[in-house]
């Protein structure tokens, strides 16, 4: 009995230390890439229809089935494709700071237009800041 306890003992154990290994490497993984994509010369790309259908599955989900009257898949794709143009423009000129800290889709979901009200909070907080005595 007290060899049996004592294997299941270590199979568990075993199993917690890989699993925290794995955890470990991921996050590693995951700063990693948010650090490179952030340091690239052009606006980070992901998957645009795998975004926009998750966003109508939870519209759906909260609201209804049409609850808007219209396509919420063409509504997010247009939204994210007219922000992602605006970003574009805009990229050459956005502080390293303000991507480092807005950009960064392996942390969190990743949207252009989330990326942008990220940088122009940071923008205005920059003004607020220079305007106070």
């Amino acid at each position: 009995m007290t060899l049996r306890r004592s294997a299941i003992w270590f199979c568990a154990t075993a199993l917690v230390f890989s699993a925290v290994l794995a955890t470990a490497a991921d996050a590693a993984k995951s700063k990693a890439a948010s650090t490179r994509v952030a340091n690239t010369k052009d606006v980070p790309s992901f998957d645009l229809q795998a975004r926009c259908r998750k966003t109508e599955k939870i519209m759906i989900e909260m609201m209804g089935a049409n609850s808007t009257g219209m396509n919420g898949y063409d509504l997010c794709m247009r939204a994210e494709q007219e922000a992602r143009d605006a970003l574009v423009k805009a990229w050459p000129d956005v502080p390293q700071a303000y991507k480092d800290f807005c950009v960064r889709p392996a942390a969190y979901s990743p949207s252009y237009i989330e990326w942008i009200a990220c940088m122009e909070m940071l923008i205005d907080l920059r003004k607020l800041r220079a305007a106070k005595p």
